[in-house]
């Protein structure tokens, strides 16, 4: 089961219903206990990092993540969209430089 992290800023319908779209069962994990129900976590960015780690830390996810990632070695997976989508615009950008476009 996959763990998607709900700390109250990320879009979780599209994270869980893509998941869902490439055959795993996934669900939206609230609190901090929730997490040693799960082999897999995802943590969805929002590209408000402030804003997040408050949140994070304020439902004290911190200190349950590092024990399931470190000690019992459990996927983790995060990602910004935002960061992502920069990263391609500066890959495409320096194509078109060297084809001269």
């Amino acid at each position: 089961m996959i763990g998607i992290i709900d700390y109250g800023l990320s879009n979780l319908a599209c994270v869980k219903g893509a998941v869902s779209y490439l055959g795993y069962k996934a669900k939206i994990i609230k609190t901090a206990t929730e997490i040693d129900s799960v082999s897999k976590i995802i943590l969805p960015g929002v590209g408000a990092f402030p804003d997040a780690m408050t949140e994070i830390k304020k439902r004290g996810i911190i200190p349950v993540m590092k024990e399931n990632i470190i000690k019992k070695k459990n996927l983790f997976l995060e990602f910004v969209l935002v960061l992502s989508l920069f990263v391609i615009q500066v890959m495409n950008m320096a194509i078109m430089k060297v084809w001269g476009g």
